[in-house]
């Protein structure tokens, strides 16, 4: 077996391992992406309040209606891509409990204190795994910068839930919805 790619991050040498669960990418165009990112986030959220509200088509519908948003995307595969996360989840962690936007708060060694909320907190049979969605734009085959980017906040969240539980969480994810993947970051976080 090969060994996985690296990357330097703030917290030093990480690797990751990218698992798709869609084949939808989510097309965008006009406006600030990141206003995507809000309306997946909310999405998200929903659904983690509202179990089975994803297989509810219209619901959806009228979900996105209510998303103001100059923005033009394919509200198809915005449907298609949480549905698929949370099978993608649900298989990889059966019978996990989600908790969307999850508030963090703990003081490191240092002094400093991180605040922030985790976007995707599952906790399962073997522990908490933390989760972050990533819609900054395609990365276009360049997960090395996502990675080397975001790694320092996933450790962060990760020193913050190992404070706070008394336990480090058992897997870092990066969510990257346009692409459809999700990146599991290892080491340095």
């Amino acid at each position: 077996p090969s060994e996985p790619p690296t990357a330097t991050a703030g917290a030093g040498a990480v690797s990751w391992k990218v698992e798709d669960y869609c084949s939808s990418q989510i097309l965008v165009s006009g406006g600030d992406p990141k206003e995507l990112g809000s309306i997946y986030h909310a999405m998200i959220a929903w659904a983690c309040s509202n179990p089975g509200i994803l297989d509810n088509e219209r619901a959806i519908a009228d979900f996105l209606s209510r998303q103001a948003s100059p923005l033009s995307f394919d509200a198809q595969a915005l449907r298609v891509s949480p549905k698929a996360l949370f099978s993608w989840i649900s298989s990889t962690w059966p019978g996990s409990d989600l908790c969307a936007e999850y508030p963090v708060s703990a003081r490191l060694d240092n002094g400093q204190r991180v605040v922030g909320r985790i976007d995707l907190l599952i906790r399962t049979a073997d522990g908490l795994v933390v989760m972050d969605h990533k819609l900054a734009g395609n990365s276009d085959g360049k997960v090395e910068e996502i990675v080397a980017t975001w790694a320092p906040q996933l450790g962060l969240y990760a020193t913050a839930i190992a404070r706070v539980s008394g336990k480090p969480p058992v897997r870092t994810w990066l969510n990257l919805p346009l692409e459809g993947s999700a990146v599991r970051v290892i080491g340095g976080v």
